[in-house]
C-alpha cells in the first residue's frame, strides 16, 4: 500500500511505522473505517498482521475526543 493510492489514514499509519525505531513501540489512533474498508486499507491490515506488527486493537467509544469530529 502506497501513500496517495488509498486513504489519508493509510499514509498516516505508514508514516508512523516508518518513523518508529526497530525496537520501538507505536500507538496509532485512527477512525474505525480503517478496520473495515477494503482495497488499500485491507492490504495494509493484511501486511501489518503478516509482519506481526499489530499487538492490540482497541475500539474506543464515539465522541471520546472533544477536539475531533472523527468517530473513534
Amino acid at each position: 500500500a502506497s501513500p496517495g493510492k488509498g486513504t489519508a489514514e493509510v499514509a498516516f499509519v505508514q508514516h508512523a511505522l516508518a518513523s518508529c525505531k526497530a525496537d520501538g513501540t507505536t500507538v496509532i489512533l485512527t477512525g474505525n473505517g480503517l478496520l473495515f474498508r477494503g482495497n488499500v486499507d485491507r492490504q495494509l491490515r493484511q501486511s501489518l498482521i503478516e509482519r506481526k506488527l499489530v499487538r492490540t486493537v482497541v475500539a474506543l467509544p464515539g465522541k471520546l475526543l472533544a477536539y475531533s469530529a472523527i468517530e473513534t
